[in-house]
């Protein structure tokens, strides 16, 4: 069996093709924008809170 290694054009053609597909399937599904969504704003939160967490423990002494 022999695989022939597509020309340069051809790579970066189905380079876009892969990159296209899942974002514009994303962009259509508004389920999956309501996940994103959601992991976010959690991720946001939490980051906040580690921070906020962070300073309180740097003012106090010990």
């Amino acid at each position: 069996m022999t695989f022939e290694t597509p020309a340069i054009g051809a790579k970066f053609s189905q380079l876009g093709d892969l990159l296209k597909n899942p974002l514009t399937s994303i962009g259509r599904d508004t389920d999956a924008l309501s996940s994103i969504n959601r992991m976010s704003a959690c991720a946001a939160f939490l980051g906040a809170l580690f921070y906020w967490v962070r300073s309180i423990d740097s003012t106090q002494s010990l």
